[in-house]
């Protein structure tokens, strides 16, 4: 009796791991996408108004992403045994933030002609404390060192608030 009641426990436990992992690569998966999303409305960007909508909307997106990918890993009680997936999965994030954060960079005078730039600015900004809010979780909940990894997009972020700012 007192085996079976075991076995219950760790199926329900494994069920239990298997769920956040899904949840978790999920969140990463719908991150990842939304970058290549924002990206690619940023490189077709223009200075139309109607572009500009595409880019903020896009960024709501990537917004929304985050703090889904937030709640998730706040709820999480067993990151731990997923540490170094974690720490792959946050490296493999770092190429397209910086990549869509140049990309931006790239277009900043086009966005200033618009009189998008401070638009533009505010949802970086949003975009950066989002990302920090949720690289600090992952850190606290792993032991994997996602350091560099947040070094770098973290950086990226800087330098699109940077140029925005000039």
């Amino acid at each position: 009796m007192l085996f079976s009641k075991l076995s219950v426990i760790a199926v329900y436990a494994a069920t239990f791991a298997f769920a956040q992992t899904s949840t978790f690569e999920e969140d990463f998966n719908a991150i990842s996408s939304d970058l290549s999303a924002l990206k690619t409305t940023i490189d077709a960007f223009t200075g139309t108004p109607a572009e500009a909508l595409a880019v903020s909307s896009a960024a709501s997106t990537l917004q929304t992403g985050y703090e889904t990918a937030l709640a998730d890993t706040n709820a999480a009680t067993d990151l731990e045994s997923q540490s170094v997936t974690v720490a792959a999965a946050v490296q493999s994030l770092v190429t397209p933030h910086a990549d869509g954060l140049a990309a931006l960079i790239a277009k900043e005078s086009l966005f200033e002609a618009g009189g998008y730039k401070s638009l533009v600015l505010a949802q970086v900004q949003e975009l950066s404390n989002a990302s920090s809010q949720l690289l600090a979780a992952l850190d606290a909940k792993i032991s994997a060192d996602i350091s560099s990894s947040a070094s770098a997009i973290e950086g990226a972020y800087a330098a699109a608030i940077a140029a925005f700012l000039s």
